[in-house]
Parts: structure tokens; sequence; C-alpha cells
């Protein structure tokens, strides 16, 4: 279920950041790619973009502790 929030969650920041013209790579090093645009002053976007896309940023990066946890220590 998880798995599954994380990735709806990467889908929508790459929906909301295309949008807006900020495009990149379906794989991890895409993620990190659409995070590095998200601080980079030099790339337009408006605040609320901004804004926004960090809440989703951080919601991945919470999901994925959360899967990390799970998959790591036995029930």
């Amino acid at each position: 279920m998880f798995v599954g929030q994380r990735t709806q969650t990467i889908n929508a920041l790459r929906a909301h950041l295309a949008e807006h013209g900020v495009i990149a790579a379906t794989s991890k090093c895409g993620l990190k790619k659409l995070s590095a645009m998200i601080d980079d002053q030099t790339v337009t976007l408006p605040c609320k973009v901004r804004e926004l896309a960090r809440v989703y940023v951080s919601h991945i990066a919470g999901l994925t502790a959360q899967i990390a946890e799970m998959t790591e220590s036995p029930i």
C-alpha cells in the first residue's frame, strides 16, 4: 500500500511540475533532479508551486522511510 501511495505521490509531483515546464526522467535520478530544481532559484516557478512541490517531496520522503522501516525489520 505504501509503495503504491509513494508512486502516486511521485506521479502527482511530476504532473504538478510539468504544468510549469519542469520535467525530468521517471527514475530515482529523475526524482532527485526534480527535487533539486524545486530549490534552484534559477528555475522559474511561482512560490506557491514551489511550496506545494516541497510538500510532495516531504511526503515522498516520509513514505520512503516507512517502507524502509517495514522491509528491514521482521514482524
